[in-house]
């Protein structure tokens, strides 16, 4: 994984890095005893809003 890119199967997560432009690269799906996705997303800046989501900061438009 690059300094670019992310990987998370949090699909709220996943709907913040693509509302802040991160370009969904790749959906894969494992089954564990249930079927879980990973949204794999790629962009410059995904670990700067990645920080702010963690952070409690994370804002998007309505």
């Amino acid at each position: 994984m690059s300094k670019f890119s992310l990987e998370t199967t949090d699909i709220f997560r996943g709907a913040f890095f693509m509302c802040m432009g991160g370009d969904l690269q790749d959906i894969r799906f494992r089954q564990n005893g249930r079927q879980i996705a990973k949204f794999m997303f790629k962009s410059p800046d995904l670990h700067e809003h990645d920080k702010a989501d963690i952070n409690g900061h994370a804002l998007v438009n309505t």
